[in-house]
């Protein structure tokens, strides 16, 4: 168990590392808004029959997620 919670932080990490290249404000630089819209021009990500969570994910882990101790998920990491 612990080791899936911390394969998901990092999973987040990557996600948030690579995200779509339409959301960057310049091409040449890494400068992007944190919360971008979905397709509905709305920060749900929900949809008729799905929910996007690939693209909605990283920007609330980025806001929400603080581990209590960054140590035990750089142990486990290694």
């Amino acid at each position: 168990m612990n080791q899936g919670a911390v394969d998901a932080y990092f999973y987040m990490l990557k996600l948030w590392d690579n995200y779509p290249k339409s959301w960057l404000y310049w091409p040449d630089r890494h400068y992007a808004s944190l919360m971008q819209a979905d397709k509905n021009q709305a920060f749900t990500y929900e949809y008729e029959n799905s929910i996007d969570i690939e693209t909605r994910a990283p920007q609330y882990f980025q806001c929400t997620y603080v581990p209590k101790n960054f140590r035990l998920i750089l142990q486990h990491n290694t």
